[in-house]
């Protein structure tokens, strides 16, 4: 058994845009940063870095590159790197990982070699007493105080509407959207280079303080130097002010949008300042962009391959995918399921997000069943939802037999995960 006082389990929940780490029992975790790797120049590409301090100063020909994405390991190399450098730099000088047990977070679909081959590499590398896998879903579900409940998870590379029952998810239910949260930040960014902004990264620019006693204006300087930057941590730079921009003045509109209500003017714009000093004014992109998620009467050819889809055909609504997701579940379920709907990831905090699923739900619906979508107030409690799941169950008493330590992953191989994680 694991737990208690004296040992404290760690909880990881990696996602495709951030990794977050902490102590079960916590009400937040203790680390989160960027879940991606700079790769430095040289001729093999062996030295990286990580970490927000590390990847916030720029290099000259330093690739950015996903480890994760897609909701599938990439790089298993980086990733393994990722989780070294959480456990050894993040959290703490003298944490010892050989007298902690780990709980990680995992999409509805990894498959079963995937599963297989982490087992095997977190006993190899990093030596825990135990391990445990969960459902991401199911872990939103805990931090929701359900055990049954339908999730939607909007995260930043991956949509998915997920039943769970009786605190499991139900994989073969679950279904994928292809709208995802950085997809609709790559709407964002192309939305405003229409318009004839374009967002600057930090490190392309200076501000210097005017002259003269008492002055507190500053200028904008730019940094000469930076033509040796790779064009991906450009786009990283760029990629996270632009979700801070979308996050603070995007909204989800009551009802569906038409050319002819966008062109009336009767949308409302808002103000935001870039980290340059520019203030600028978002008008309909303030709506269209999380509209993607509800309809596709807005996308063009164009869109659609800043969302990652190569025609129309492979659209699918978010209301799409929460209906097919109750249809594939039992008969049974599906009241429980439509009135206990939770919503995880950030991309879920957007204003309107709630009522318009509700709305749209309701009248696809026909009164055949009673909606009903549960979020909790904070902000920071639905984006770190997965992670709060896992400290919850991590530091209950009745979960310290669940663990599957490294001994019963010596006597029966890496196939064990799937009977003590299901």
């Amino acid at each position: 058994m694991f737990g208690g006082d004296e040992v404290s389990a760690v909880v990881i929940d990696i996602g495709q845009g951030s990794v977050k780490a902490g102590w079960a029992g916590e009400d937040a975790p203790k680390v989160c940063f960027p879940s991606c790797v700079g790769l430095k120049s040289g001729a093999d590409k062996s030295e990286f870095v990580m970490g927000s301090s590390a990847l916030s100063l720029r290099r000259d020909g330093m690739e950015i590159v996903q480890p994760y994405m897609n909701g599938k390991v990439a790089r298993w190399d980086l990733y393994l790197s990722l989780i070294e450098h959480t456990l050894s730099k993040e959290l703490g000088p003298d944490f010892d990982v050989k007298g902690h047990p780990l709980v990680f977070s995992e999409t509805s679909q990894v498959s079963e070699r995937d599963r297989e081959h982490f087992l095997e590499a977190i006993f190899e590398k990093f030596s825990p007493p135990a391990v445990f896998f969960c459902k991401s879903a199911v872990l939103a579900s805990f931090a929701a105080a359900k055990t049954t409940a339908l999730v939607v998870e909007v995260g930043s590379g991956v949509t998915c509407v997920t039943p769970v029952f009786d605190g499991f998810a139900l994989q073969k239910a679950a279904v994928r959207c292809p709208i995802t949260g950085d997809g609709l930040t790559s709407l964002l960014i192309d939305a405003l280079a229409q318009d004839g902004v374009t967002i600057r990264p930090r490190y392309s620019f200076k501000k210097k303080l005017a002259p003269g006693a008492g002055s507190d204006e500053f200028s904008v300087v730019d940094v000469a130097g930076t033509e040796g930057t790779h064009p991906s941590y450009r786009n990283f730079c760029i990629q996270q002010i632009a979700e801070d921009l979308k996050l603070s003045v995007c909204r989800v509109s009551e009802s569906a949008l038409t050319p002819a209500t966008i062109g009336s003017g009767v949308l409302q714009s808002a103000s935001y300042e870039l980290p340059d000093g520019r203030l600028i004014t978002v008008a309909s992109p303030r709506f269209t962009v999380a509209e993607s998620l509800f309809h596709s009467s807005l996308l063009t050819e164009e869109k659609l391959k800043l969302l990652g889809l190569s025609s129309l055909e492979q659209y699918k609504s978010i209301v799409d995918c929460v209906i097919d997701a109750v249809q594939r579940s039992d008969t049974d379920l599906k009241r429980e399921l439509y009135f206990n709907i939770i919503l995880s990831g950030g991309t879920t905090l957007l204003p309107g997000f709630k009522e318009r699923l509700e709305k749209e739900l309701t009248e696809r619906l026909h009164s055949a069943f009673r909606v009903r979508v549960v979020t909790t107030s904070a902000g920071l409690e639905r984006r770190n939802g997965v992670w709060i799941g896992g400290s919850i169950l991590a530091s209950l008493g009745s979960f310290q037999q669940m663990w599957l330590s490294k001994q019963e992953f010596m006597e029966h191989g890496a196939t064990i995960v799937h009977s003590k994680c299901p």
